[in-house]
């Protein structure tokens, strides 16, 4: 019984601090630098973080209008990092340039297009 006083007094094992040094690894692990090689790790990772934050977004646990924008926010930013990495990921860059702005320019016909009908 008092192994289980103890644990659960202990709910809260880690602090702020903790977290905070956390999100600084995970700032430099998601940065763009010199080391391509490992491109796809940094994807998949920041994948991973982008659900998660996706997740609590849809949740109940964030209920406030602001933090749901800030995280939205925030999604839409690694989102652009995600595919930034991917892009540099490709075999023949110019060619991915290439086609990046193709879509982009199809989608903003689109969306103009939507726009004013």
């Amino acid at each position: 019984m008092s192994y289980t006083k103890s644990f659960i007094g202990q709910k809260n094992g880690f602090s702020k601090t903790d977290i905070e040094n956390t999100s600084q690894h995970l700032f430099e692990l998601f940065r763009i630098d010199e080391d391509t090689h490992k491109l796809n790790e940094k994807i998949e990772i920041l994948g991973l973080f982008i659900k998660t934050l996706s997740k609590a977004l849809r949740s109940d646990l964030i209920s406030a209008k602001s933090e749901k924008a800030d995280i939205m926010e925030t999604i839409a930013k690694l989102k652009m990092q995600q595919e930034t990495l991917e892009l540099l990921q490709s075999e023949n860059i110019n060619e991915a340039m290439k086609n990046l702005n193709e879509t982009a320019e199809r989608f903003g016909k689109k969306a103009q297009s939507s726009v004013t009908e």
